[in-house]
């Protein structure tokens, strides 16, 4: 089983949509997938539970009989940074706990899909950043960024960070793409030399994960994912 880290340049990028329609493409072409959201912020509570959104959304994705509880072990109530939601209810976020549930190898599943929190530079800790904790985990990321003006910039950091981590990059893809894109694709092909795997195009809140896997096909280069993290290859897609 292969890792990718689903990563962004900053909050509501779209990570969680973007991770859904591939999750379930997978799903639907019979690869096996495992989901995890370490950390997820803004979490409610219904009768005294937490009930996060993103964490839930992924499983729903994948179909994955996975408690919600080992898919994500750290849930605050603050919809802000991580290491000041846990800190505002005095908990104490362990990056081995993280690091050991993100490489665990789930035999039941061909990849694993993680999703990030916020931007590739969060702090999870006080002295721990999201793209630090990749480093240490050795996971290949994809980065999902707006498709609005101002992204190049933005996406171009994200990539200069990740580099200096020395970690694998697989590709952008662009998220709630328009019709006047503002060259971004372009701009960051060429000045940040990564492969645009895909234009995700904005699309209804309450789309369901079979239509966003079909809006995935389209759109995002589903085989060259699936290939570069597990050597499948799909002859017929």
């Amino acid at each position: 089983m292969k890792n990718i880290f689903i990563t962004a340049t900053g909050t509501d990028a779209g990570k969680t949509v973007v991770s859904r329609a591939i999750i379930r493409a997978f799903h639907n072409r019979g690869i096996k997938v495992s989901v995890n959201k370490p950390v997820e912020s803004g979490v409610p509570y219904i009768n005294s539970k937490p009930a996060p959104h993103d964490a839930a959304a992924l499983k729903k994705a994948a179909k994955s009989e996975v408690s919600i509880n080992e898919i994500c072990p750290y849930m605050f109530r603050d919809p802000i940074s991580p290491h000041l939601s846990a800190a505002n209810e005095n908990r104490t976020i362990d990056k081995n706990k993280i690091l050991k549930l993100i490489n665990l190898n789930d035999n039941s599943a061909d990849i694993k899909i993680i999703e990030g929190a916020g931007g590739f530079l969060t702090p999870v800790t006080n002295s721990l950043l999201y793209g630090d904790l990749i480093k240490e985990s050795g996971i290949p990321i994809i980065i999902v960024a707006p498709d609005i003006l101002g992204t190049i910039n933005a996406t171009l950091l994200t990539i200069e960070a990740a580099r200096k981590r020395d970690i694998e990059i697989l590709g952008v893809i662009l998220n709630n793409c328009a019709q006047n894109s503002f060259g971004n694709k372009e701009a960051i092909a060429a000045f940040g030399g990564v492969k645009i795997l895909g234009s995700f195009p904005n699309v209804n809140q309450d789309s369901t994960d079979d239509e966003l896997a079909e809006i995935a096909e389209r759109t995002i280069n589903i085989n060259y994912i699936s290939s570069t993290v597990s050597k499948i290859t799909f002859p017929n897609k």
